[in-house]
């Protein structure tokens, strides 16, 4: 700039006088002279300094600007800075006393009658200086030149390209005069365009309503510009059906590829959410049955509450609905009804027939007071005409006819006694006829009256009757008689000399069969058994004939010998020659020296006819032992007396023990095979001499002998106690017979005993080899803290639209679990161990969740952990892999501390207590960390926002109720304010940097970040883009401020206090939170894409975008950084210590030689596995100490008994400050051994 232009700028100072124009050039120009701007520039101030707490907040801003001085060398990187608002353009630019220029489209300062040209809406304009007021449309904005000096110039209102807009108004006026629809993204602020009227870089003019051409991106995607292609989004369709989430990649020209979500559908019962609504197989989902609501239990619902579903849900379990009262689980269909006024069986009908408590009534139809027996109704109540209890009426039709009634002749049975007419008529009468006269008695006959009953006499006949009236029934002779034969002696056969005709059989004239020879002896007849008594009892003529019963076989006996021939015999009552034996056998009939019973004799003949020649025993044999194997010997029990050798019978001597094997004999040597070789009465008696059950390892062992169960190779057969397999002890003997002697058994400090204690680190057996997270090894071989190995790996994202929370995996963008806690979460912090503390504004509730599985809680004894797993490993949680509201193991608890209150701040101290800042009741409370109970409660001016933590202990507070920045000391509970002296506060997100000082986003005014020093109360800011949210430090000199409205986030210098990048995030993602991970990268959380983009922090460009749940807001240190390396560095070490190998180590004692200064301290955790890869699954103990307060060593079994060959150390240093350092120097642990 030239020296007439600083002048003129000085005289105008000198009019206006101090209004707050001049207070700005004052804090410009940093002297209260005047403003200099310059073509060549000099060093100021890159961004508002500091004022006095006497000066008053104004609106002034440092805002960088693409400004062209008339030199050409002023261009940044950086936009324009506007605000919101609508913008209009001036309608006269060459009076009023505004250059002919102004607005003007330009390319250099030079052809700018001020110097200045800068950004517009439709490109490049000139502008002018300002103090405070500017044309319509226009603002007066601070901006930095590229050689640092500050200037003030006319910035145009204007919304920049492709942002969302609804009407024309919200993108400014000028040569943005247009929102438009764009493909299918929405609405957004485009720029007409024409060959004077060129589009910016990354732009092209193309004519998309037929109107007039407008800039549209290159990518013809307002979401998806040059920037960030490769980068994925959220996305997905939607129809009837639903709105299924899904992904699309930026492809550069052409814009966003295709959505790869599902394509909605009805829902179906098939295990899958078809309409992605976040449920899965709802209700009414195609293919569903109904199941009707069962309250009682009986497996009956009522009709009147059904659902269709895809399986039982809740109480609707069954799918029959006939039960008529659901509250009664005794009511149902088919249960039992009773008499008692309801409907029990749910058959329609009260106290129906055969309920229980029932009444038989009988149907009495004719009212006579009985009932037929044959149909009743059991009744709960008398129903016509089942009405009385009494049967036995045989005629319901009539009233005079019932049990008792009177009987009359009228051939009814009116008493129902089962007779008609009885006890009526029985007087004598008679009836004469030709053949006799009849007697008979009088009789009722129904409608004949009284007649005789006796019959008229006629000729007898066979037929049971006096049919003659003579006093005799059927006799001789009578019509239809038959001959019966006199059997005198009942024998069955008569004689044929005497019979009779007759109706049946008489007397002794009882037969029809003849043939009796004597009818005085009943065991004569015809079929009479002959017997051998002189008489012919069979009556064929014949006395006594062969095989007459009482007869003896006889035997042909021509020798005389006594014995006859066996084949040759007759049954006689007396013996007749030859018949004179009475035994058979005899094997020669002609030698009565050869009979059955004569003494055999060796001669080669069958002496006594048991058909065996010479067979043993006979007189004149030789004893013989059975020798089936063939080895000379004979079993001593098996021998017979022979005439010579016969077979096997061939031994003279005895004594075989086993006959089958020719190698077992008496004399043969002794082996192990469970048989006795030698035949001593003892089998392999040498073999297991100490009886454990293995042989003697200088003994034959054949196959798997009993003696030896476990098998060979003894070593000692005179010690029960050493064997193969043996467990080996210290005792300086090879117990286990593999050779050597105490192998595995000597304790890891080496020798037998019982206790051993095992050390780690420089000085110890092993040194510091294990896991560090935030910790490291010196050059001494000590273990320090050291940021750059920490390792916590999870980002927890609150999705406010869910009321869930998301834990991402910051290595590959993976969404790994996501829980529900309450309504509406919106903060997150992560404490030192990596768990999460989760604020809610909906109801006010405070949860935390666990990290790691192992450290959950199985809090229903089920074996298991139930928590959420991304089981179908997508990367996203959906369906059933979150559990419902109060089912996740791993939720450890909620707690509510100030009722329904909004719960609007959480950050975690150096202790892993939370403090939550409650909107509603301004208030602080201290939640602790193992159940959320209420430790202490604080009063604070302020409506809490978010919550920092510093070094100390100090708690920092974004009051956004009252836009001032809150000191709270947790130890007195008092408390400051501060609000900035160089320009308007509207604090937001809040975060400390390294070197101990408060970071601001101020959103709804002058875009900045601010910087407050909390030793000097000095106050700074650095420009960003349009509405600061969220802000995260990084510890390396830099912080980072998400801008909502431009979809950006700004790396600012902490020292410098100047913005040296941008991440273009992508139009429409509005990045509310930003952390940084132990990676060094940045996370934003979008909440209008639903989505968390990470960003290269050494370029800033977006690496990868992934899924959240659906809106997601969150603040604080979700990412557990700032309370690592800020709140409270801590880091951790872990180390394993191997005990005995062969037997059970239990530990008893961890002890720690450590270093701490300050307020610095440790504490310690372990676990212990049998095997190294089990240890990874083993749950940890709690922590012990910190030390100090608590002393040390660790006595491990006050806690639990813990065993297993290996035991893992972890501890946890913790520091105060930057400058106070814990060492760990040793680790001692204490071991014993058991068998």
């Amino acid at each position: 700039m030239d020296r007439g232009r600083s002048v003129t700028v000085q005289l105008a100072i000198r009019e206006v006088g101090m209004q707050p124009a001049i207070a700005r050039l004052i804090m410009v120009a940093g002297l209260g002279l005047a403003l200099l701007v310059s073509n060549c520039g000099s060093s100021s101030s890159s961004g508002p300094p500091a004022q006095s707490d006497s000066q008053s907040n104004t609106d002034a801003v440092a805002t960088d600007v693409n400004v062209n001085p008339s030199d050409g060398n002023g261009t940044t990187d950086t936009p324009v800075v506007t605000p919101d608002e609508g913008v209009t353009k001036p309608e006269d630019t060459g009076s009023g006393g505004l250059p002919a220029d102004f607005n003007i489209p330009c390319q250099v300062g030079e052809q700018c009658e001020t110097g200045f040209c800068i950004d517009g809406a439709g490109g490049r304009v000139c502008t002018i200086t300002c103090l405070e007021d500017c044309p319509e449309g226009w603002s007066c904005q601070g901006v930095n030149l590229d050689d640092s000096d500050l200037v003030f110039l006319c910035v145009p209102e204007i919304a920049p390209l492709c942002s969302s807009c609804e009407t024309d108004e919200d993108c400014g006026t000028g040569a943005v005069d247009a929102c438009q629809e764009l493909g299918d993204e929405g609405r957004f602020c485009l720029r007409r365009c024409g060959e004077l009227e060129p589009c910016p870089a990354g732009y092209m003019c193309q004519d998309l309503d037929g109107v007039e051409s407008k800039c549209i991106p290159e990518t013809e995607s307002c979401i998806c510009t040059s920037e960030i292609v490769g980068t994925k989004q959220s996305c997905h369709i939607q129809n009837e059906h639903g709105l299924c989430a899904g992904f699309r990649e930026c492809v550069g020209a052409g814009g966003w590829g295709e959505c790869d979500a599902l394509e909605p559908a009805p829902e179906s019962c098939d295990g899958i959410d078809n309409n992605c609504n976040g449920v899965t197989d709802e209700k009414d989902a195609e293919g569903c049955q109904v199941f009707y609501e069962d309250k009682d239990g009986d497996s009956f619902g009522d009709e009147a509450n059904s659902a269709c579903l895809c399986a039982a849900e809740g109480a609707f379990t069954t799918d029959n609905g006939a039960d008529c009262n659901d509250l009664s689980p005794v009511v149902k269909p088919g249960g039992i009804e009773f008499c008692n006024g309801f409907d029990d069986d749910c058959d329609g009908l009260v106290d129906s027939e055969g309920a229980a408590g029932c009444t038989q009534y009988y149907r009495d139809s004719d009212g006579d007071g009985w009932g037929v027996q044959t149909d009743k109704k059991c009744l709960c109540v008398p129903e016509p005409p089942y009405t009385v209890m009494s049967f036995g009426d045989c005629d319901d039709n009539s009233g005079q006819v019932y049990p008792g009634s009177i009987e009359f002749c009228n051939g009814i049975d009116d008493n129902c006694n089962g007779f008609m007419d009885e006890g009526l008529g029985g007087s004598a009468c008679t009836i004469t006829a030709a053949l006799g006269t009849c007697s008979g008695l009088t009789e009722c006959q129904g409608a004949l009256g009284i007649v005789c009953s006796a019959t008229t006499a006629s000729t007898e006949i066979c037929d049971g009757l006096d049919n003659d009236c003579d006093g005799v029934v059927d006799e001789a002779d009578a019509e239809g008689c038959s001959t019966f034969f006199e059997d005198k002696d009942a024998d069955g056969f008569g004689n044929a000399l005497s019979s009779q005709c007759l109706c049946e059989a008489t007397g002794a004239f009882n037969t029809n069969v003849v043939g009796d020879c004597n009818d005085l002896n009943s065991q004569v007849a015809p079929d009479a058994l002959e017997t051998c008594n002189t008489m012919d009892d069979d009556c064929n003529g014949t006395i006594d004939d062969e095989g007459s019963s009482g007869c003896l076989t006889r035997y042909r006996d021509f020798d005389g010998d006594g014995w006859g021939d066996s084949d040759d015999s007759k049954c006689i009552c007396q013996p007749a020659f030859p018949y004179t034996a009475t035994a058979g056998g005899d094997c020669n009939d002609g030698s009565n020296q050869v009979f059955p019973g004569a003494v055999e004799v060796c001669n080669s003949s069958d002496d006594n006819c048991n058909g065996l020649t010479d067979e043993d025993g006979a007189s004149g044999c030789v004893p013989y032992f059975m020798d089936a194997d063939g080895d000379g010997y004979g079993v001593t029990a098996l021998t017979l007396c022979l005439c010579g050798e016969q077979g096997d019978w061939s031994a003279t001597k005895g004594g075989d023990c086993d006959d089958t094997t020719a190698t077992r004999s008496p004399g043969e040597p002794e082996v192990c095979d469970d048989v006795d070789n030698n035949c001593n009465g003892f089998a392999d008696e040498a073999c297991d001499k100490d009886s454990d059950g293995y042989c003697d390892v200088y003994q034959e062992v054949l196959g798997d002998p009993a003696s030896c169960p476990k098998g060979s190779g003894d070593c000692n057969d005179f010690d029960a106690q050493i064997y193969p397999a043996a467990g080996e002890i210290c005792d300086g003997l090879d117990n286990d017979c593999d050779g050597e002697i105490d192998e595995g058994v000597t304790s890891p400090c080496g020798g037998c005993g019982p206790v051993c204690v095992i050390s780690a680190g420089p000085s110890g057996v092993n040194p510091f080899d294990g896991y560090f997270n935030g910790t490291s090894v010196t050059d001494e071989g000590y273990v320090e803290l050291d940021s750059s190995t920490l390792q916590l790996n999870m980002i927890w994202v609150a999705n406010s639209g869910q009321g869930t929370v998301s834990k991402i995996n910051t290595l590959d963008g993976r969404e790994v679990a996501r829980y529900q806690l309450c309504s509406d979460p919106s903060r997150t912090s992560v404490d030192a161990d990596g768990n999460c503390w989760v604020g809610c504004r909906g109801d006010g509730r405070v949860g935390k969740v666990i990290l790691a599985v192992e450290n959950c809680e199985d809090k229903n004894g089920n074996g298991v952990i139930d928590t959420s797993v991304d089981s179908n490993d997508n990367g996203v949680i959906d369906g059933s892999e979150m559990l419902g509201s109060g089912s996740d193991e791993c939720v450890q608890f909620i707690s509510q501390p100030d009722g329904n209150n909004t719960a609007r701040a959480v950050g975690v101290d150096k202790d892993n207590h939370a403090w939550v800042g409650m909107w509603d009741t301004s208030r602080l409370w201290k939640l602790h960390r193992d159940d959320g109970s209420s430790m202490q409660s604080i009063s604070i001016p302020t409506k809490p926002y978010g919550i920092a933590i510093d070094q100390t202990g100090i708690i920092w507070i974004s009051g956004r109720g009252n836009n001032t920045l809150v000191r709270v000391d947790p130890n007195t509970g008092s408390t400051n304010s501060y609000t900035p002296n160089i320009g308007c506060y509207s604090p937001y997100g809040i975060a400390i940097d390294e070197n101990g000082r408060i970071w601001t986003a101020n959103y709804s005014c002058w875009n900045v970040a601010y910087r407050f020093d909390p030793v000097t109360h000095e106050w700074a800011a650095a420009g960003t883009n349009s509405h600061p949210r969220g802000v995260a430090a990084d510890g390396k000199g830099f912080v980072y401020v998400a801008n909502d409205a431009a979809s950006q986030v700004a790396k600012v210098d902490i020292n410098t206090m100047t913005t040296v990048a941008y991440a273009n995030l992508g139009g429409g993602k509005n990045p509310v939170g930003v952390a940084v991970d132990f990676s060094d990268k940045l996370w934003a959380v979008n909440q209008s894409s639903s989505t968390a983009s990470r960003i290269d922090t050494t370029n800033m460009n977006v690496e990868m975008e992934v899924s959240t749940g659906p809106n997601p807001y969150t603040y604080s240190d979700m990412t557990g950084y700032a309370q690592k390396t800020i709140v409270a560095p801590a880091g951790t070490f872990r180390q394993i210590f191997e005990g005995w190998e062969d037997a059970t180590t239990k530990w008893l004692v961890v002890e720690l030689s450590v270093n701490l200064p300050g307020q610095t301290s440790v504490d310690v955790r372990v676990r212990s596995a049998e095997a190294i890869e089990e240890m990874e699954g083993a749950f940890w103990s709690p922590y012990f100490g910190p030390f100090p307060p608590a002393l040390l060593p660790v006595n491990l079994s006050e806690w639990a008994e813990i065993t297993g060959r290996f035991l893992e150390v972890e501890v946890r240093l913790h520091s105060d400050t930057d400058s106070n350092v814990p060492i760990l120097q040793g680790i001692d642990v204490i071991g014993t051994s058991s068998p």
